[in-house]
C-alpha cells in the first residue's frame, strides 16, 4: 500500500474587521432603542401631565358653584370672612393670583373645598372688586364697585328696564365678584383659574 500524501489544510485568519463593524452596529442598534423608549417615557409623561391638568379644570368648574352658594348666603358681604372672602381687591402677582388671601400671608390657611374630589386638593377665595368695604347699595354700587352693567367702576348711569317697566329705573345693580381657585393634583400639577360672577345688591 502506498501512502497518500497529506494535505496542508489550509488557514483563514480573521483580522477582526467583522467583528469590530458589528460591535459599532450593535452600539448604533442600541442608541437608537434607548433614545425611542426615552421619547416613549416622555411623551407618556406628558400625556399623563395633560390628562391632570384637564381633570383640575374640571374640579374648578364645579369650585364656582360652592362659592357661588358663599355668596347666596353670606351674612354680611361687606366684611370679611378670614381665609375665605375679602370685600376689596388683594394685592395680586405678576400673574393676577392674589397673593396674600390668608391673614398670615400665601395660600397654606385658605379654606378648602368641602366637597371631596379624589387626587386633588382644592382651595379657593372670593374678593369683591369694590375699592372700599362695607354694605353696598343701589345706589352706591355704582361708584363703590366694578358692576355687571355697561360703565363699570366710577359710572352712576342708572339703569332702564325698556321692556315691560315702561322705562321705569331698575332698583338692582350686579356687583362683580372675583373667584380664584387653586387646585393642586396629581404629580404636583397646580391648575389656577379665576372666574368673576355677579350678585345683584
Amino acid at each position: 500500500m502506498s501512502a497518500m500524501p497529506l494535505r496542508a489544510r489550509a488557514t483563514f485568519r480573521q483580522g477582526g474587521a467583522v467583528l469590530l463593524l458589528v460591535l459599532i452596529l450593535l452600539t448604533v442598534f442600541l442608541l437608537a432603542l434607548t433614545a425611542l423608549v426615552s421619547s416613549t417615557f416622555t411623551n407618556l409623561a406628558g400625556v399623563g401631565n395633560y390628562v391632570y391638568h384637564e381633570g383640575g379644570l374640571a374640579v374648578t368648574d364645579s369650585v364656582v358653584t360652592d362659592a357661588k352658594a358663599f355668596l347666596r348666603t353670606a351674612a354680611d358681604l361687606g366684611v370679611a370672612t378670614a381665609n375665605q372672602y375679602s370685600p376689596t381687591p388683594l394685592a395680586v402677582s405678576a400673574n393676577g393670583v392674589p397673593t396674600n388671601p390668608c391673614t398670615g400671608g400665601g395660600w397654606s390657611c385658605v379654606a378648602a373645598d368641602t366637597t371631596t374630589y379624589p387626587g386633588y386638593s382644592v382651595q379657593y377665595f372670593i374678593e369683591r372688586l369694590c375699592n372700599a368695604a362695607g354694605p353696598v347699595t343701589v345706589t352706591t354700587a355704582p361708584t363703590m364697585c366694578q358692576t355687571g352693567r355697561p360703565g363699570g367702576l366710577g359710572s352712576a348711569l342708572p339703569v332702564y328696564d325698556l321692556g315691560a317697566g315702561g322705562g321705569a329705573r331698575i332698583l338692582t345693580v350686579s356687583v362683580l365678584y372675583r373667584v380664584t381657585v387653586m387646585v393642586t393634583g396629581p404629580r404636583n400639577t397646580t391648575v389656577i383659574t379665576q372666574t368673576v360672577i355677579s350678585k345683584s345688591v
